[in-house]
């Protein structure tokens, strides 16, 4: 391969790896592994190869995935409407806790006949206080 003038032998080893790679038609990560490079150094010489103006090409396993078009089939389940009507009320007698928080030894209840402005100024509450 030719080397672009003023190189290292290093910088000529890593350009003849890194071409070789790209080549390669597999993934960076499978060339890596298949010839125990670690990642961040394999980065950082294409990086430091890059900033010295040499031609570094895309992976060739990339640009072939990037031509191929997938589809992923999406199974969907028909999900009845939702009613548009105010919910029904509870009873006023129905006391029983829907929320029940424990924060710092404080233990504060929701029951499920709450109104939304009991919520409201619970949490606003607990929002001042936490």
């Amino acid at each position: 391969m030719d080397h672009p003038q003023n190189l290292s032998a290093s910088d000529r080893r890593w350009f003849d790896l890194i071409q070789q790679c790209r080549t390669s038609g597999k993934s960076d990560a499978q060339w890596m592994q298949e010839h125990e490079i670690k990642s961040p150094t394999f980065y950082y010489h294409v990086n430091q190869l890059r900033k010295k103006a040499c031609d570094i090409p895309e992976n060739s396993f990339t640009r072939q995935r990037n031509d191929i078009q997938e589809v992923v089939p999406l199974f969907m389940k028909e999900v009845p409407a939702v009613s548009s009507h105010e919910p029904e009320q509870l009873s006023s007698t129905d006391n029983t806790s829907a929320v029940r928080l424990n924060i710092q030894g404080i233990t504060v209840e929701i029951a499920n006949n709450a109104t939304q402005e009991v919520i409201k100024n619970t949490i606003a509450a607990l929002r001042f206080l936490c």
